[in-house]
């Protein structure tokens, strides 16, 4: 979890383990959710990351900018930022 740097928002991850079938391994699926804590709402939800690919790995690493609330870093097991 993660708070944005003029602490208005407030960034997290969700995972959830899957199964495949009974003979494949399980799965992960991640979300990053972006709520707004003057509006006690939540305004964004991220299940893809830039280029198309689904979470598939715990993100274990959000980061916000230090000077501009809009952008957030997030990195995962697999080091994709």
């Amino acid at each position: 979890m993660a708070w944005s740097c003029k602490g208005r928002y407030v960034v997290a991850s969700f995972c959830k383990k899957l199964k495949k079938s009974t003979e494949d391994n399980d799965f992960i699926r991640t979300n990053i959710q972006v709520f707004d804590f003057h509006q006690y709402q939540r305004t964004h939800k991220f299940e893809n990351s830039y280029d198309g690919t689904l979470f598939e790995n715990y993100i274990f690493i959000l980061e916000a900018h230090p000077y501009n609330e809009a952008i957030i870093m997030s990195a995962d097991y697999d080091g994709k930022v």
